[in-house]
């Protein structure tokens, strides 16, 4: 996971002129535990107020990525239980076909990639419940390189794609 970085992404589709800034901040503390804090803010044009996501995210012994805390908009969304394992985000060994419950929603690996260009990545597909799945390519050391919303079964052809820094 990328340290003390921020991205750039601009939108596309029925999100273009909007901008998602993520920042990726090292040394946040969560119940005892050393966390990087996964910070997001999303403008879907380029007259809205933004909205603010902020998670908290650490690896366990296994490599898998856990989340500790999300806040949405100033307020507590989710914490992590006492004396029960945090939740994946992402494991550490992507294996294609891989499903797992996220907080109610549906993660799925649709591929393993690498390239000379990109490195190691992913695609991963979310469905929540009721709504759109929304599909990501993440790269080591990058984070999210693209994020694209779909409709299913179709795409809508709308999402984020990272600026080149």
């Amino acid at each position: 996971m990328p340290a003390n970085v921020t991205f750039t992404y601009e939108g596309y589709g029925t999100l273009e002129g909007g901008t998602r800034t993520e920042t990726y901040l090292h040394g946040q503390w969560v119940a005892g535990v050393k966390t990087v804090k996964w910070h997001t803010e999303t403008r879907t044009s380029a007259v809205s107020a933004a909205t603010v996501e902020d998670w908290w995210l650490a690896r366990d012994m296994k490599g898998n990525l856990r989340v500790l805390k999300i806040m949405q908009g100033g307020s507590t969304t989710f914490v992590a239980s006492a004396g029960k394992a945090p939740p994946i985000f992402l494991p550490g060994a992507p294996v294609k076909g891989q499903t797992w419950d996220f907080l109610g929603n549906t993660f799925a690996i649709e591929a393993v990639m690498t390239s000379a260009n990109a490195g190691a990545g992913i695609k991963l597909s979310i469905t929540a419940p009721g709504s759109e799945a929304e599909c990501y390519v993440y790269n080591a050391g990058v984070g999210v390189a693209h994020d694209a919303m779909t409709q299913n079964p179709a795409p809508s052809g709308s999402g984020w794609a990272l600026r080149p820094q």
